[in-house]
């Protein structure tokens, strides 16, 4: 391969070619057939076009009405061209015939969504998508009717994906390596990581079942069958240029769109030897497709019956146990997000109990019953952006997440919003403070949360973010604040700044009767939580590596030996689980609450470390109805606070209002009566 200058400056359509290979796999004579039958013809991608090339260098543009492409692709049975909108955060769809001018959105995301990269299912008729900003993939119906995540967990910098829908299996470019996995999100594995460098892009060959990537060192052009075995060497040829761009491979050859960063010359590429030849000459080209018969010829679609008996989705999957099985493709259902699988693993219900976890400035959930390996998160991605989160939760009542999410040394902030593509909305702005930690009494929806800076705890109310009072004050540094709603309690941690000794504390929910657990002294904790059903707290002692728990009087501190030795950083406790996540970075676990014992990795995640981990169920939020509070708020104007007697066990309330007193059931709290 050589160049010759000229003055203008142009990019190319480049190839690698080599001659067949001893290995080569026909699957069919159909597609051999089809093979030679049919053109070759590529889809590239210019900035704000897309364009459709011939071999002989013709080319026609479709009309896009968009100013940025992040990616293209096509299902040629259905006759449809699918493409990214990469400034609006949206797919597209259109004809794929060359005069279609009606592009027309089928999703789009305003917040929290960043499309980099797309690959069709041709055969299941699904589009699958890159997310790079919330570190998953996404699978979509054709009209975007249903919307799943295929894969949400262990995942950093997704930015290419390819799909062998005849095999059902996924294939992501994700940072320095590529990971393959069935289409439905399961059996995940690395199989590339050697030479994988700030890559754009990667290729697979449907029909020679093989990967092929640019070896970042030398941008020698490597491919491997789908097992990441076998590697070797496409041709003496390289390039730079392998590394910035996608890429696209048919035929034994490698395709790609050259760029070049003199705008004052031209290049073109001569063949020599069928290593490189020019094809066709455009502007910067970021991705390219093949679009040929062979690829995507026709077979049995194993969801074409009735969808495969699924009420949502159903989505195809490997059920091949090795490379030498390359036809053999099942199914499994899926639901739409906000849904998950009922019992007979086909119809669909809504997701009412999932944990949520925090990864510095990411929120992801995910499901904690029926749920296997695959389509485990019930709600998309909340992105802190450069900001943290700092702590959530989440509300029944009103549907509503509600999240600390640190901003920088002068304000810290309470967002809100509905889970599954909502705009947050900031609920509480504060300036100089230092908000740690939040938790929400259900029956009445007042927010309680602490102020580290100030040394206060505040209660805020959900249903008008202006009705703000203060229930205690000269605190030290009070963090990891938790509710007991049917009993009135609220635990918290105090942390002496001289001494660096934390003491774990209890009041009733109006800041009354504080009482400070001086016997229970921590040199460090990590996490805390509370057991409503047991009536139990529990807290991890780093420095003594003790899961530590007690009852609501602190009574007897008591520790829970467990099998897993590793350093825990964050708690949650449902049912008959701790849901524990650990410093190793390995995901959440959950073992038993009574023995320690039944560890069990119920989210694998090697590449990010977890902060926090929240369980939610519509069972724990279910209400005493002992509480006076429950009705009309118990006629209080603005705060009604729910407080247990001991001496009859029966329930007082203590009303009060924004910025006053606490005024003991006085008038001027009350609900002003009816006119």
């Amino acid at each position: 391969m050589f160049f010759i200058m000229t003055t203008t400056f142009l990019s190319l359509i480049k190839v690698f070619s080599i001659a067949a290979s001893s290995h080569r796999i026909v699957e069919t004579t159909v597609v051999e057939t089809q093979r030679t039958a049919n053109t070759l013809q590529f889809l590239v991608t210019n900035k704000s076009e897309i364009w459709r090339v011939e071999s002989n260098g013709d080319k026609h543009r479709y009309s896009t009405n968009t100013t940025a492409i992040g990616d293209v692709d096509y299902h040629l049975g259905k006759n449809i061209l699918i493409w990214i909108d990469a400034e609006k955060h949206a797919i597209h769809s259109q004809s794929l015939d060359i005069n279609s001018t009606t592009p027309h959105v089928i999703f789009k995301q305003f917040k929290d969504w960043q499309p980099v990269a797309l690959s069709v299912d041709f055969i299941g008729n699904k589009i699958y998508v890159a997310d790079i900003l919330g570190a998953k993939v996404d699978v979509f119906e054709l009209d975007a009717r249903y919307h799943a995540v295929a894969v949400g967990t262990d995942l950093v910098r997704p930015s290419d994906i390819k799909l062998d829908p005849y095999v059902g299996l996924l294939f992501i470019l994700d940072g320095f390596r590529i990971v393959r996995a069935s289409m439905d999100g399961s059996s995940s594995v690395s199989v590339i990581r050697q030479g994988i460098r700030g890559l754009h892009g990667f290729s697979i060959d449907l029909i020679d079942k093989r990967i092929y990537w640019a070896r970042g060192a030398d941008f020698q052009v490597m491919f491997s069958n789908y097992l990441g075995e076998e590697v070797q060497t496409l041709g003496k040829n390289s390039s730079s240029q392998l590394i910035w761009t996608k890429f696209t491979t048919f035929n034994g050859s490698v395709f790609w769109a050259g760029n070049f960063v003199n705008y004052k010359s031209r290049y073109r590429i001569e063949e020599k030897e069928k290593h490189g030849k020019s094809i066709y000459q455009s502007n910067p080209v970021p991705s390219i497709k093949v679009l040929h018969a062979a690829i995507q010829f026709p077979v049995s679609n194993p969801c074409g019956t009735d969808n495969g008996g699924c009420q949502q989705m159903c989505v195809l999957t490997s059920s091949s146990k090795n490379e030498k099985d390359k036809n053999r493709v099942s199914y499994t259902c899926a639901c739409n997000i906000g849904w998950t699988l009922s019992e007979n693993s086909k119809n669909c219900t809504l997701a009412t109990d999932f944990l949520m976890y925090a990864q510095l400035n990411i929120m992801k959930s995910h499901l904690i019953e029926r749920c296997t390996s695959s389509f485990c998160e019930p709600h998309l991605p909340i992105i802190g952006d450069k900001y943290i989160f700092r702590d959530f939760e989440y509300q029944y009542a009103d549907n509503y997440l509600y999240y600390i999410k640190v901003m920088s040394l002068k304000y810290d902030a309470i967002y809100k919003v509905q889970p599954n593509n909502s705009v947050p909305e900031v609920f509480l702005l504060g300036k100089y403070e230092n908000y740690q930690s939040l938790t929400i009494d259900r029956i009445t929806s007042n927010l309680y949360f602490t102020d580290s800076l100030k040394g206060t705890i505040n209660v805020v109310s959900t249903r008008n973010s202006s009705q703000k009072a203060l229930i205690l004050e000269n605190l030290e540094q009070p963090e990891d604040i938790v509710i007991h709603q049917n009993k009135g309690f609220l635990f918290f941690f105090q942390t002496n700044q001289s001494t660096k000794i934390t003491l774990l504390s209890r009041t009733n929910i109006d800041g009354s009767n504080l009482t400070v657990f001086h016997d229970v002294p921590l040199k460090k904790h990590c996490g805390f939580a509370i057991d409503v059903h047991d009536d139990t707290i529990y807290w991890y002692e780093w420095r003594k590596r003790h899961l530590q728990y007690s009852n609501l009087d602190v009574g007897e501190v008591r520790n829970l030996e467990t099998s897993l030795t590793k350093y825990l950083y964050a708690i949650s406790v449902h049912d008959k689980w701790i849901y524990v996540a650990t410093t190793t970075s390995e995901g959440i676990w959950r073992f038993n609450k009574k023995t320690g014992e039944q560890p069990e990795l119920i989210l694998a995640d090697f590449t990010n470390r977890i902060t926090k981990v929240k369980v939610f169920s519509s069972n724990v939020q279910k209400m005493n109805s002992a509480r006076r509070c429950i009705i009309h708020n118990g006629g209080c104007f603005e705060f009604c606070f729910g407080l247990p007697q001991d001496t009859n066990r029966s329930w007082t309330k203590v009303c009060a209002n924004s910025n006053e007193e606490m005024c003991k059931n006085k008038n001027k709290c009350l609900s002003p009566p009816s006119s």
